[in-house]
C-alpha cells in the first residue's frame, strides 16, 4: 500500500525507536535468562517469553492513562521484572538494575534491517529527522552509540515529554517545538505510532512486514517494510 508519500524537506520526519530505528541485539527472553542466572533463576527462556508478554501488555495498554515520567517508567520495568520473576530469583531489585544498565548500553541494541539506508536518504534529501519514542533518558546514550543515528535533529521521549503514544498531546507537544502541524510518524505500533498520529493530524508510515489487510486513512501514506518504504521514495 503506497500513496503520495509525504517525505519532503519541508516537513520533519519522526521516527519511532525500538522496533523501528532499534532491536534488541538478542532476544530479550534470553537477556532475561542469562542475567537472571546470576540471581539463582532457573526459568527457561520460553516461560520468561510468555510471562513478559503477559506483563507488558498489561503494564503498557494503550487503554491505561498516558501519563508518564521518568520515575513512573523506571517504576513500570522494576514492575515488569518483579513479575516476571516472582519467586524465581533472589532479589529482584539487584536484576532489574542490572537489566535497567544493560539496556542502556548500545551493544544491547542493533540498527533494524534497512535503517542505515532510510537514513542516508533522509540526509540526502535534507529532510529534518528525529526520533519519537515510547523510552527515557536511556535512549540518548544508546543513540549516540549508532553513528547513522547521531545526525538526528531531534530526540523525544515519553518520559521527558511526560506523556506517552497514543496520546494526541505527544504528538502535538512535538508539533509545538518543531513549528509543523503535520509531520511525519514512521513507526512500527499500529496502536501507539500510527493511531495517535493520525489522531493529532499527523502524516503516518506503519513499518510492518506482516501481512496486514491495509488500513486507509488519507494521512497514512504507507504501510510496508522499512526496504519497501525507501523503494518508495527513491
Amino acid at each position: 500500500m503506497v500513496q503520495l508519500l509525504g517525505l519532503d524537506s519541508d516537513r520533519p520526519a519522526a521516527l519511532d525507536a525500538v522496533g523501528t530505528l532499534l532491536v534488541p541485539a538478542e532476544p530479550v527472553p534470553e537477556t532475561y535468562r542469562r542475567h537472571a542466572r546470576r540471581f539463582g533463576a532457573t526459568l527457561l527462556s520460553r516461560e520468561i517469553d510468555l510471562r513478559f508478554q503477559k506483563a507488558y501488555s498489561r503494564i503498557w495498554s494503550p487503554k491505561l492513562s498516558t501519563r508518564t515520567s521518568e520515575e513512573i517508567e523506571k517504576a513500570r520495568w522494576r514492575r515488569l521484572v518483579h513479575e516476571v520473576f516472582q519467586g524465581s530469583v533472589r532479589s529482584k531489585d539487584l536484576l532489574f538494575h542490572a537489566l535497567w544498565q544493560h539496556y542502556a548500553r548500545g551493544e544491547a541494541w542493533r540498527l533494524a534491517e534497512g535503517v542505515e539506508a532510510l537514513i542516508q536518504h533522509l540526509n540526502r534529501k535534507q529532510i529534518a529527522w528525529g526520533i519519537a519514542s515510547n523510552f527515557d533518558q536511556r535512549l540518548h546514550s544508546v543513540v549516540r552509540s549508532f553513528p547513522a543515528l547521531r545526525g538526528a535533529r531531534f530526540i523525544f521521549t515519553s518520559a521527558e515529554l511526560g506523556v506517552s503514544k497514543p496520546s494526541r498531546v505527544f504528538f502535538k507537544r512535538i508539533s509545538e517545538v518543531l513549528s509543523h502541524d503535520s509531520p511525519l510518524m514512521i513507526g512500527d505500533s499500529l496502536s501507539h505510532d500510527i493511531d495517535g498520529a493520525l489522531q493529532a493530524g499527523w502524516q503516518a508510515a506503519w513499518i510492518t512486514t506482516k501481512l496486514r489487510r491495509p488500513v486507509e486513512h488519507p494521512r497514512l501514506v504507507f504501510q510496508g517494510s522499512l526496504e519497501a518504504l525507501l523503494k518508495a521514495v527513491t
